[in-house]
């Protein structure tokens, strides 16, 4: 019968905390870039709707964006993930997120 060092178990026991970390922060990411997204997606469709634009067609949702461009930063710095994400690696990916969505819409694709 093998018996496991006190040393074997605080390994073991790093690891596993590791591996929850890890786990959990990959998942805090990708709830962050759901909610960015999200918030993306709401804007864009509040203002087809407001303009009365087919969220469907491209070329609409290009020129809804273009003439509403500059709302999107405002009501952004409204919601709660820009509040929470205060810190500089936090803030990185945020950033990162919210290039990537508004890129979509101004590629005329609204965000999932």
């Amino acid at each position: 019968m093998k018996t496991h060092s006190v040393f074997d178990r605080k390994k073991t026991t790093r690891a596993t905390g590791i591996r929850l970390f890890t786990l959990i922060f990959n998942n805090y990411k990708f709830i962050m870039e759901k909610e960015i997204a999200t918030f993306f997606r709401n804007f864009a469709l509040r203002t087809m709707l407001a303009e009365h634009a087919d969220p469907n067609n491209p070329k609409d949702v290009k020129q809804a964006m273009l003439n509403h461009y500059e709302d999107i930063y405002p009501a952004f710095s409204q919601t709660d993930i820009f509040k929470r994400c205060y810190n500089k690696h936090e803030h990185e990916r945020m950033v990162a997120a919210y290039k990537e969505n508004f890129t979509l819409l101004l590629n005329g694709r609204i965000p999932q």
